[in-house]
């Protein structure tokens, strides 16, 4: 996604603001990680995400919403969404970027480069259908919409987080498959091997300019609603088996269950995966350059 937004921007205006908030040597791809890394995914932390993380202690939050993926848009008030939440977090750093710091636009106290940063990420996680929509399950292990935060976690309704707690044939995560194997067999479908030429591939495949109206700052609800109907597209067709309890000294205590993909799943979802990723990255450029145009 960086890497689609860094070529989109190219000696432009809008590339020449960006420099004063990146170091030597950075771009949109090679930042684009960098909140995973604040989460200690790449190793120690440096001092910039030490610093971050302490005044920050929910970021882990920033990442993802929860909304039961039966639901067609986005509220606040719904399970599985908060303040700390992507949709909330992705406005507050446009606002910084757009120079509105005030503590209303900006209750999480974003420095402009710590906006950047989260930007460059989070428009990513907006477009990955299972950070934004998640399956619930009742006591007969069903997909079901709760009503209600306070019956999430009793047994009678349970989380997935996202599909994490979902594995394929009791192998890889539902979500992991969205995060990075979908992305693998749709270069492998269209036969490139590295990330640069599937870039190439997706900038001539989809050559239409990404465009939308009014302020930026509310752009990223629009794209959680529509990554919400990809995340019912997502599990249609899942078969879901009996939970199983495991015990993670991280998490501790928690039940997983079994999924079972129809057939064409591969397919059907790596067509969704590109198209959405194709869009991240043209998105990330278009809130940037109406942020600096040019």
């Amino acid at each position: 996604m960086g890497a689609l937004a860094d070529k989109l921007l190219v000696c432009s205006q809008t590339e020449r603001q960006l420099r004063a908030l990146l170091q030597p040597g950075e771009n949109l791809a090679s930042v684009s990680m960098w909140a995973d890394c604040a989460k200690g995914y790449c190793g120690d932390l440096t001092t910039e995400m030490k610093a971050f993380v302490q005044a920050n202690p929910e970021h882990h939050h920033y990442h993802y919403t929860d909304i039961p993926f039966q639901h067609i848009q986005y509220d606040s008030r719904a399970v599985g969404a908060s303040e700390h939440d992507v949709v909330s977090i992705l406005p507050q750093a446009i606002h910084v970027l757009q120079g509105h710091r005030e503590a209303q636009n900006n209750p999480h106290a974003l420095t402009a480069r710590q906006a950047l940063l989260l930007l460059a990420h989070g428009v990513g996680d907006l477009h990955q259908p299972l950070h934004v929509g998640s399956a619930y399950i009742d006591a007969s292990d069903r997909f079901v919409d709760p009503l209600r935060t306070d019956g999430v976690g009793t047994g009678v309704v349970e989380p997935t987080k996202g599909g994490n707690l979902l594995l394929i044939d009791g192998g890889r995560s539902l979500h992991a498959y969205w995060d990075s194997t979908v992305v693998r067999y749709a270069m492998k479908r269209v036969a490139v091997m590295s990330h640069e030429a599937y870039v190439d591939y997706l900038l001539t495949t989809y050559p239409d300019q990404e465009t939308a109206d009014g302020d930026a700052a509310v752009w990223p609800r629009m794209w959680a609603e529509e990554s919400l109907r990809l995340a019912e597209e997502a599990h249609r067709g899942l078969v879901v088996g009996q939970r199983r309890l495991l015990h993670d000294q991280r998490h501790g205590d928690h039940f997983v269950w079994s999924v079972s993909v129809p057939d064409g799943y591969d397919r059907r979802s790596s067509s969704v995966a590109e198209r959405a990723l194709m869009r991240a990255g043209k998105r990330l450029a278009l809130v940037l350059q109406s942020v600096w145009p040019g």
